[in-house]
């Protein structure tokens, strides 16, 4: 809240300059008052800024669909880099109060059990509603290789194999 007193009768126009940035918008469009000689009522401009929302990630495993923390990923905001973050225990990074702007996010570092996902992912954030880019990843494929007695079925110890890729 603002009092301004003492003005002059005329015509004013007010613009919000500056205000709490982290937490919202400044948005609200410019506003104008006529002000008159022996005004019987003081006018009330009020100015309405939205909130700023969210920007997150979400990890998961393409199968289980289950959160993979210790991803890390390389966040840009309008061609600039924000930094690395890495995905908590439940698979999540989160921007807080994020300004609006287009976001890019590459994956630069996943747990050894998963295939890197290193496209770069692009997403448009408003100031509408919160933005979350769900990232699956894919788990390497593995192998079991097991030496069995063909009559009795049973596993056999002290095998040793060569694998070689075919191509």
């Amino acid at each position: 809240k603002a009092m301004v007193e003492n003005l002059q009768p005329g015509t004013y126009r007010v613009v919000e300059v500056d205000g709490d940035k982290k937490h919202y918008n400044l948005d609200a469009p410019e506003q104008t008052v006529e002000l008159i000689r022996d005004q019987a009522e003081i006018p009330t401009l009020i100015f309405q800024n939205t909130v700023k929302k969210h920007f997150g990630i979400f990890k998961i495993d393409e199968e289980t669909h289950e959160p993979i923390q210790g991803v890390t990923f390389e966040i840009w905001k309008d061609g600039k880099l924000l930094g690395n973050y890495t995905t908590d225990e439940n698979g999540r990074i989160e921007i807080k109060n994020a300004p609006a702007g287009t976001y890019k996010v590459q994956e630069v570092k996943t747990l050894k059990e998963y295939i890197l996902n290193d496209e770069v992912l692009e997403i448009e954030h408003t100031t509408v509603k919160d933005t979350e880019l769900t990232v699956e990843n894919t788990k390497r494929p593995g192998l079991l290789i097991q030496k069995i007695d063909a009559e009795t079925r049973k596993p056999l110890k002290d095998a040793v194999f060569q694998l070689k890729k075919a191509n």
